[in-house]
């Protein structure tokens, strides 16, 4: 009777010992096997060439530029004013992922998060794989997408604008001052030609003058009037020469108007023409930077698969220890028999 109570309670230690053992293994293997999951979300970015400045815009990226341009979005997306944009909007700092991690959210978020373009593309692929609730997950990368478009983006369109505004006020004062500057000058201009003409009529009535002198002495002697002749024709060609002088010998001062005018020109001109690449640059950048999938989730092992390993190591782990202790009581049984 003795032994038979002996024999029951053995066997109900090797079982309780077995379910122990399973229990812990099952709980192993689930925090081994975490019911992780990836939240992924894709951007298009076009490598628009007139963010190089005012080249061609038919000239595209070359693949070292277009690197550069790869790896400085990569940076300001992960970014932490970008990352804190993302995570103070209430709707994400009240998510269990982000209150669990304080105050080291933007550390957990920086870590965790992956930033890539793969295989080379034009696609930037945003990646988080981790044990986090994945509908939760999803609410914190397209914030972060958000906060991406909103403060690297949008910001660099508005000052691109802004840009654009100042360059279009600046060439109407250009303007307004090369129409003035215009005007000095043809003002100048006619008035020295004014002076010219009147120089040139007072030459004229001079020689007339001279002549009816030389009718009115023609009894005097030949060669006082031939000395007023030769006086008279000097001056006269001297006064009708001063016209032609200020046509045809440099000015200083009309020189130097019509140098500053052709400055302005020159200036107004290649201004003008980055404004018209400005304006094409505004009119692309909308579109060189787009959500093409917003955050979605996918799960790394099946929840069937995974309850299922569980549940098959504590089977397993209960048996092998049920095994192993009967084995054991039955060794030590058979040394305390032949004892």
């Amino acid at each position: 009777m003795a032994f038979d109570r002996f024999f029951i309670f053995r066997r109900i230690l090797i079982i309780l010992v077995g379910l122990t053992m399973a229990i812990l293994a099952s709980a192993i293997l689930l925090w081994w096997l975490p019911e992780a999951s990836t939240v992924t979300s894709y951007l298009q970015i076009e490598a628009n060439p007139t963010n190089l400045g005012f080249l061609d815009p038919e000239q595209g990226f070359s693949p070292k530029e277009f690197e550069l341009f790869q790896q400085t979005q990569l940076t300001l997306l992960k970014s932490q004013f970008v990352l804190m944009a993302a995570l103070s909007r209430r709707d994400v700092a009240e998510l269990n992922a982000v209150v669990s991690r304080r105050p080291n959210e933007l550390q957990w978020l920086n870590d965790e998060l992956e930033v890539s373009f793969p295989g080379e593309s034009k696609i930037l692929m945003i990646n988080y794989e981790g044990g986090a609730d994945p509908e939760e997950m999803k609410k914190i990368i397209d914030a972060v997408v958000e906060a991406y478009m909103n403060e690297v983006v949008v910001a660099k369109r508005i000052s691109d604008i802004e840009d654009t505004h100042r360059l279009e006020k600046l060439l109407k004062q250009l303007a307004v001052e090369l129409r003035s500057k215009r005007e000095d000058f043809y003002t100048l201009q006619k008035e020295l030609t004014s002076m010219a003409s009147e120089t040139d009529e007072k030459g004229h009535d001079l020689i007339v003058a001279q002549l009816r002198e030389y009718q009115l002495a023609s009894n005097g002697t030949k060669n006082d009037i031939a000395v007023k002749i030769v006086d008279s024709l000097a001056d006269t060609l001297e006064g009708s020469a001063l016209h032609s002088k200020l046509q045809t010998a440099p000015n200083a001062e009309l020189d130097m108007r019509q140098e500053e005018i052709d400055e302005l020109e020159e200036l107004s001109h290649e201004l003008s023409f980055q404004l018209r690449k400005m304006r094409f640059r505004d009119d692309m950048s909308g579109e060189r930077i787009q959500v093409m999938q917003k955050a979605f989730a996918t799960e790394n092992m099946n929840s069937d698969v995974r309850y299922s390993l569980v549940a098959l190591g504590g089977v397993a782990s209960f048996g092998v220890t049920c095994l192993a202790l009967a084995l054991i009581g039955k060794c030590f049984g058979r040394r305390d028999a032949t004892g």
